[in-house]
């Protein structure tokens, strides 16, 4: 059966007689034996198992897994500082010991591709893709980066995101967003064993000292963790380096990126901020959005300071 058939599909009916035109009945029933014993149909029974894989492989269509084909007809391959990100882990790995690897890059010079290109050579050592845990704060973030993972391995069915409507079935290659995992802790500490995953990466890990993030690393024990950044230091001062053997493995930041040509020289400019927040509820460690709301739509006096400050600096 295919989908057009059963929906757009146009059906003329034709009665053949076998006195006839028995050809045309035997071509028939040659094509309808070759399809029915075609490994590429599966016979599909009520058993338990066959319910679950058919569960599979429609929530995999209805997620808009990519077919074979529709990976890009090119390969990516490491640039050159990427190449050095990469040795920098090995030796780390290799001579050191250490396999808990903090990565600081500047955004924009492919701290994903990294990880999925270190992902890739780690996955050598197996026979089968080693379990993979990916972890970020955002749903754009996590297709991104499944993307990518595709891309480099070559699987166009790599990898289940866990996030807003989005749930896995398999559990073995995973995209979560760290709020669901905050939310679904119970189930990660009741279902999945602490050295599951084999390879865990979390995105963004300066955030790693929220509470959020915490339970992640208390509670999995990965052989490689590799946590990724471009802004290590925190404003509050709390340090994530003891949580990668009191080591950056490899950085390149904003200054050097800049002037190695790998991203655009800019200009940033401070203005005074002119909103008097003083009435403005703090709650939960942030102002209230709808008070920040009503102070910035309230009136034009921060439109208008920006809008005047432009204009000086543009001149």
């Amino acid at each position: 059966m295919s989908r057009s058939a059963l929906t757009s599909g146009l059906e003329w009916n034709v009665k053949v007689t076998a006195q006839d035109n028995a050809a045309i009945l035997n071509k028939f029933r040659g094509t309808f034996e070759t399809y029915w014993n075609s490994p590429e149909f599966e016979e599909y029974s009520s058993l338990p198992e066959q319910r679950l894989k058919l569960a599979r492989a429609l929530r995999q269509e209805n997620s808009g897994a990519a077919e074979p084909d529709s990976l890009p007809n090119f390969r990516i391959r490491p640039f050159p500082y990427q190449q050095e990100i990469l040795d920098r882990l090995a030796v780390e790995r290799s001579l050191r010991g250490h396999f808990r690897n903090l990565v600081v890059a500047a955004t924009g010079t492919g701290k994903t591709v990294v990880s999925a290109f270190d992902y890739a050579r780690f996955a050598k050592q197996f026979t089968t893709l080693p379990r993979l845990l990916f972890v970020a704060h955002r749903e754009e973030i996590l297709r991104q980066a499944r993307a990518t993972f595709r891309h480099i391995l070559g699987e166009a069915n790599f990898g289940e995101l866990w996030v807003g409507a989005e749930q896995p079935v398999q559990f073995e290659h995973l995209f979560v967003s760290v709020q669901t995992f905050a939310s679904r802790l119970d189930f990660f500490q009741q279902t999945i064993p602490r050295d599951y995953y084999q390879y865990l990466v979390i995105d963004e890990v300066h955030h790693l000292a929220a509470a959020s993030y915490r339970p992640i690393l208390a509670w999995f024990e990965p052989t490689i963790l590799l946590g990724l950044t471009a802004t290590p230091e925190r404003a509050d001062g709390e340090s994530i380096l003891p949580d990668f053997d009191n080591t950056i493995a490899a950085e390149i930041r904003l200054p050097e990126a800049i002037a190695r040509g790998l991203l655009v020289p800019f200009q940033y400019f401070c203005i005074t901020d002119p909103v008097d927040y003083r009435n403005v509820r703090w709650t939960n460690g942030r102002y209230a959005a709808e008070d920040l709301t009503n102070v910035y739509t309230g009136n034009d006096v921060r439109v208008s300071a920006i809008l005047s400050s432009h204009a000086k600096l543009t001149v």
